[in-house]
C-alpha cells in the first residue's frame, strides 16, 4: 500500500493546500506601483515614515518590543511585524495574522493598538 499518497493529502489539509511558494507568489511586489491592485507610492512612504523597512520584494518589516507577561520570565523580547499585500488585502503578521481590506484600515488598526504593539 502506498502511504505517501495519503500523507500528501493529509498534509494539504493541515497546510490549507498552500505551501510557502504559493504564498510568496500571491504577494504583490512593492516595486510594481503601476499594478492597479499593488502598492501605491503614498502607502510605501507612509510605512517608511512609521519605521518599516523593505525586507524583500514583497514584505515590509519592523521590530517591536513585546512584553513577556509570564511570571517566569521578566525579559522583554523583540517581535517582528510583517506587512505585505495579496489578493486577500493588506496582511499584517505578528504572532497572529490580520487581514485588512484597505490600507487605511491597516493604519487605523496600528494606530489604535500602538500601545500594545509599540510601533
Amino acid at each position: 500500500m502506498d502511504y505517501n499518497h495519503y500523507n500528501t493529502k493529509l498534509s494539504n489539509i493541515f497546510y490549507a493546500s498552500k505551501n510557502k511558494e504559493d504564498i510568496q507568489d500571491s504577494k504583490y511586489k512593492i516595486t510594481e506601483i503601476d499594478n492597479p491592485n499593488g502598492w501605491s507610492l503614498n502607502e510605501i512612504e507612509h510605512l517608511a515614515e512609521m519605521g518599516f523597512i523593505i525586507e524583500d520584494d514583497h514584505t515590509f518589516t519592523t521590530e517591536i518590543e513585546s512584553l513577556n507577561l509570564s511570571e517566569m520570565e521578566e525579559s522583554q523580547d523583540n517581535q517582528v511585524v510583517e506587512i505585505y499585500k495579496t489578493d486577500e488585502g493588506y496582511i499584517m503578521k505578528t504572532k497572529r495574522k490580520y487581514v485588512f481590506e484597505t490600507f487605511n484600515k491597516l493604519i487605523e488598526f496600528i494606530e489604535n493598538t500602538e500601545t500594545d504593539l509599540n510601533i
